[in-house]
């Protein structure tokens, strides 16, 4: 029997403003009637094929940003620390907790889902690692949207199987996840990335096509946060198939404007932040400056006893507990959510899908049109 559909005038997955693109809805609907695609915004949305759907209402009802999001238990301590080994952690987007994590869970018989880079660096997928070897794949920062495939389905087999499970992603993914699973498991560890926000996948691919023509090559290695044991800061870095090296500051590259300034809707209200977590611990980088690391620290805000319990059990990790009242203000992307800039609406009004460095030139003041031009005539000639 077909459930009524729900009325034009009420909020669903199709023009839901908040939608993250976590693929809850694709993930769950039994017709395969939902996929994601680029909108005119040049951000990925779930669009349903009338044709296919049975009208069941499963999509609406399990989206997390439709339903009112469950408040939770959060902060019950906090960590920072970094790889003991310095070759990890210099390969560590910040410290290597994340790794860290993943190599006890293997350890363990379990299993890792997290976020990788296609093999022409064009794209991001959610894939499954068994093998710590593997965790390398994972390594790096990616600030913008994945695609997760079957990766819900497949999360969900490995523990009705009675596998532990680590998912690593954004605190919107997770939300997807346990969104899709709709019960909680004891063998699934939740870890999410403290979120800035995310650009477009559009962008990224334009991007790594707009590098691969300036250098007539394709691309072998693509690094946002690159940094050697020599190196005393990280740099986006662009490595090419014939051996040449783009490198340069993140803030000073075309991919750090669209960064900065280029994101989701969705991520300057996000629905996921302060009081409303769906992980057990919550990662990113540390900026306490009272114990320094030359490769960067981890930070682990922990949110419950299963997060305490897979913090404490890592191996080859530093870590010390701090005191939330002295970090709170440390790295503000934990609670707030994106700020929308005067630079942000322009970008978003002036990028046609094609020109990026056009689009940054054209969303800037005077002031910053004549820093940007100046910038790229130093990297010029340096």
């Amino acid at each position: 029997m077909k459930k009524v559909s729900k009325m034009n005038n009420e909020l669903t997955i199709e023009n839901n403003q908040k939608c993250t693109g976590c693929e809850a809805c694709k993930s769950v609907c039994p017709m395969g009637a939902i996929d994601m695609k680029i909108s005119d915004n040049h951000f990925s949305y779930p669009v349903i094929d009338k044709e296919k759907c049975n009208e069941c209402g499963l999509c609406n009802d399990i989206c997390p940003t439709i339903l009112k999001p469950k408040s939770s238990t959060h902060n019950i301590g906090v960590y920072e620390g970094y790889f003991a080994d310095a070759n990890k952690r210099v390969t560590s987007a910040s410290g290597g907790l994340a790794t860290a994590l993943g190599e006890k869970i293997i350890d363990s018989n379990g299993v890792v889902f997290g976020v990788s880079y296609s093999d022409d660096f064009k794209k991001a997928e959610h894939i499954e690692i068994k093998d710590k070897k593997e965790l390398e794949r994972l390594k790096g920062s990616k600030y913008f949207e994945s695609d997760k495939n079957n990766c819900f389905q497949n999360v969900k087999k490995h523990l009705n199987n009675g596998t532990t499970v680590l998912y690593i992603g954004l605190p919107c993914d997770i939300a997807g996840l346990k969104a899709y699973l709709r019960k909680e498991y004891d063998n699934l560890c939740c870890c999410e990335l403290i979120c800035h926000g995310v650009t477009s996948q559009d962008v990224h691919k334009k991007y790594i096509e707009y590098m691969e023509g300036k250098f007539n090559e394709k691309v072998l290695l693509f690094n946002t946060r690159y940094q050697r044991i020599e190196d005393d800061s990280q740099s986006l870095r662009v490595l090419f198939k014939n051996g040449k090296e783009f490198k340069r500051p993140m803030h000073h590259s075309l991919y750090g404007e669209f960064f900065y300034h280029f994101d989701r809707p969705s991520c300057y209200n996000c629905t996921f932040k302060g009081d409303y977590r769906q992980a057990d611990l919550s990662i990113g980088d540390s900026w306490c400056e009272e114990e320094n690391s030359l490769y960067g620290k981890s930070i682990a805000y922990v949110h419950n006893l299963k997060g305490e319990k897979l913090m404490q059990s890592v191996d080859g990790f530093k870590i010390r507990e701090l005191n939330f009242s002295t970090v709170k203000n440390d790295n503000p992307s934990i609670n707030n959510s994106l700020p929308i800039t005067k630079i942000s609406l322009k970008m978003k009004k002036y990028y046609d899908g094609k020109h990026l460095k056009w689009t940054v030139f054209r969303s800037k003041n005077l002031t910053g049109k004549i820093k940007f031009c100046l910038r790229n005539i130093f990297y010029l000639i340096k």
